[in-house]
């Protein structure tokens, strides 16, 4: 997956691209991008168990996320990632990342430039 955007440019810098098969843990792949279900990790154990970047995520001081899958003509064609400190989202929150992935989905599919 190649990053669109980012809010730490320097850590994370745009055009930077993640290896899903080997950077991201096999269930998240399957559950976000294969089944386009969203992947709730409240914790700072969540995001270790899944991304293998997880020390420098955390040192960001990021230990919460949500990623929801971006449709569009009902095939995944990106992930938008909200990130922020642990036990910042709730449950409740990933009906608003997914709100906004869907409203940004026609913004996200041009800049991917799918």
């Amino acid at each position: 997956m190649e990053r669109i955007y980012s809010s730490h440019p320097v850590e994370y810098p745009v055009g930077g691209r993640k290896d899903v098969g080997r950077d991201v843990a096999a269930d998240w792949l399957e559950a976000c991008l294969v089944k386009q279900q969203p992947f709730f990790g409240p914790t700072v154990a969540d995001v270790e168990r899944v991304f293998k970047d997880a020390e420098l995520i955390s040192s960001l001081g990021c230990g919460s996320i949500i990623n929801a899958p971006v449709l569009w003509a009902g095939t995944t064609v990106a992930a938008l990632n909200v990130l922020h400190a642990e036990g910042a989202y709730t449950a409740h929150d990933v009906d608003k990342v997914l709100d906004i992935a869907r409203r940004f989905t026609p913004a996200i599919v041009e800049a991917a430039g799918e």
